[in-house]
């Protein structure tokens, strides 16, 4: 796995401006495919029948339903969405692309449950949200 590692494709950003903060994100990298046959797609890859198209690992994994800061997860991306959290130390298929999140820390997808926001601020709203790995939002 290790002659496949790559950091391209990561960049920071936070209230302190880019590089000052420590919420990295995976932009960028070309690996997302359309979204077709997604559902299938990631359960293919799930089950370990299809190939990801990216690899996120080394780094440690926020567990937002436990609490528990997991180290040394590998993330399996289909399609732009998480099909797979594994160990890193799990064999990755040939020609996979892996990102080296080496001492970060991953958070999949944060849910923000009670939020008030108004249409016409959606986009700003967004802005501030992303970065702070917020992906879902429930609102009135």
């Amino acid at each position: 796995m290790g002659k496949n590692r790559s950091s391209a494709g990561l960049r920071s950003s936070g209230p302190d401006g880019p590089g000052e903060s420590r919420v990295w994100a995976a932009v960028g990298s070309g690996h997302a495919a359309p979204r077709g046959d997604s559902t299938g797609a990631l359960r293919r890859v799930a089950l370990g029948e299809e190939p990801p198209d990216l690899v996120i690992a080394g780094g440690t994994m926020f567990e937002a339903v436990t609490g528990e800061f997991l180290p040394d997860r590998a993330l399996w991306v289909k399609d732009g969405r998480i099909a797979r959290v594994t160990a890193s130390s799990e064999s990755v298929p040939s020609g996979v692309p892996v990102l080296d999140t080496s001492g970060l820390i991953l958070v999949p997808g944060l849910i923000d449950g009670h939020t008030h926001i108004n249409r016409l601020f959606v986009p700003e709203f967004v802005r501030a949200l992303l970065p702070t790995g917020v992906t879902s939002v429930v609102t009135e």
